[in-house]
């Protein structure tokens, strides 16, 4: 008997821990916060932001290496 009522009230609490977290996403899907969007921009191009920083430093050093090649 004892084990039907732990059962029970763990059903219970799973049901409503998933309907919170449903009724949760809903309400933040008319935020205009994009979980889905960022995530998946992450995923498509997970380097972006690093490469984007190596370019800037490559034309840096080669701007400065043609202004050392014009002083000498």
């Amino acid at each position: 008997m004892n084990l039907y009522i732990i059962a029970l009230i763990a059903l219970i609490i799973l049901i409503l821990v998933n309907l919170l977290t449903f009724l949760s996403l809903r309400k933040s899907r008319h935020s205009r916060f994009d979980w889905f969007g960022a995530t998946k921009s992450t995923l498509k191009e997970p380097f972006k932001a690093e490469e984007d920083q190596l370019n800037a430093l490559h034309q840096r050093v080669a701007e400065l290496g043609k202004g050392e090649a014009g002083k000498q």
